[in-house]
């Protein structure tokens, strides 16, 4: 109760200020007309267990519940904008959490491609056959089951190394984002300008196109709020009310549709963790395994190799003997189809599409995690 009465309270003062004043002067060099928010008063602090977005959430609702349904929403925004711009705040600070994970996984997946698939390469050349990923055949399973053939093994791999000897640095925070949600090099310029993926790498919002607003995160929260919300979170409070005088129903549902919003963030915040974990994970159990089968291939190609002829004064000359027949030990079998499986997981793992282009998680991207995880669990 004593926290409910703190925040009617709150409210009250900024409703005041907002009515009676709602902006203070931008400052000399603004245009005219311009207005600017005066210092935020200081934060209530967080209790246990308590998200800040779901706090400016609460904050927000309480200011608008007793507003009439059939006043346009740029006088709820005027009358409550320190919850709003407190909202705006909280939902971007979610936002750049999740583009730094994105940036993180898009610097692990171009390692994994780059480097961590080198090895994999070398040996697949060498493996025998019914492990090796050539004639249509796959490292690790089949071409079906997302197993890699051998061209598909170097053509990635030649692809990412070139990407980060020349231009990794060089992409923008929205070609990084389309990178580490599984867009491949050759789509990162146009992959780039899908309105989720953009949102998600650099906070831009796409303006309405012919066939009507840009879709973010499948439509869980309209283009129309989140420009509001960032026009309301840098200062800009008119153009934040002109949005809201234009989209007065959708900017009414704001709170409802952020809770949406920030639920699809939490998504895909937790599959891109899924995902680079996995990455490390099998990277780091692949350097072994590629070891390991490279001593069992030595050890198999010398086995293999044809015996020496007799040399010596007098002796004819023999025809070259003709290579040996064998067969893999089990601890040789078991160490090569170890790494096979290994290889063609991280290539899977390193490939995979995170989002489709309306911004939903894919299906596939959960059913390669939960076969990973399996893998590595059963590898122990």
């Amino acid at each position: 109760m004593h926290y409910v009465v703190e925040e009617v309270e709150q409210i009250e003062y900024s409703a005041d200020m907002a009515l009676a004043e709602p902006c203070g002067q931008a400052g000399p060099g603004a245009a005219p007309g311009a207005a600017a928010y005066a210092p935020l008063p200081p934060p209530r602090e967080l209790g246990v267990g308590e998200d800040m977005v779901e706090a400016a959430i609460a904050r927000l609702r309480l200011a608008w519940c007793a507003h009439d349904p059939d006043s346009p929403a740029d006088r709820w925004i005027a009358s409550a904008e320190w919850p709003f711009r407190e909202l705006a705040l909280a939902l971007e600070g979610h936002r750049r959490d999740v583009s730094g994970r994105l940036a993180v996984l898009g610097m692990a997946r171009l390692e994994a491609q780059a480097r961590g698939l080198q090895p994999v390469i070398d040996l697949a050349r060498r493996l025998p056959r019914g492990l090796s990923p050539t004639r249509g055949a796959g490292l690790g399973g089949t071409p079906e089951q997302g197993a890699p053939r051998l061209e598909d093994l170097v053509a990635m791999v030649s692809r990412a190394a070139e990407l980060l000897a020349y231009g990794w640095r060089g992409l923008s925070a929205s070609a990084v984002a389309a990178w580490a949600v599984g867009h491949g090099v050759a789509g990162l310029g146009l992959a780039a300008e899908n309105p989720t993926v953009a949102w998600l790498g650099s906070g831009a919002i796409a303006d309405a196109g012919p066939q009507g607003p840009s879709s973010v995160l499948d439509g869980a929260i309209d283009s129309a709020v989140l420009r509001a919300l960032r026009a309301s979170a840098e200062g800009r409070v008119d153009e934040s009310l002109a949005i809201a005088r234009a989209h007065s129903a959708s900017l009414q549902d704001a709170a409802e549709q952020v809770e949406c919003a920030v639920a699809a963030l939490d998504a895909i915040d937790l599959r891109v963790q899924e995902v680079t974990w996995l990455l490390g994970r099998l990277d780091m159990r692949l350097g072994p395994a590629a070891h390991h089968a490279g001593l069992a291939l030595c050890m198999l190609e010398a086995r293999a190799a044809p015996a020496a002829p007799p040399t010596g004064v007098g002796l004819m000359p023999a025809p070259a003997p003709a290579p040996r027949a064998t067969e893999m030990f089990p601890r040789e079998r078991e160490a090569l189809v170890r790494f096979a499986s290994l290889g063609g997981a991280l290539y899977r793992m390193a490939t995979v599409r995170v989002l489709d282009d309306a911004g939903r998680l894919t299906r596939h991207s959960g059913e390669t995690v939960a076969g990973m995880r399996r893998l590595l669990l059963a590898q122990g």
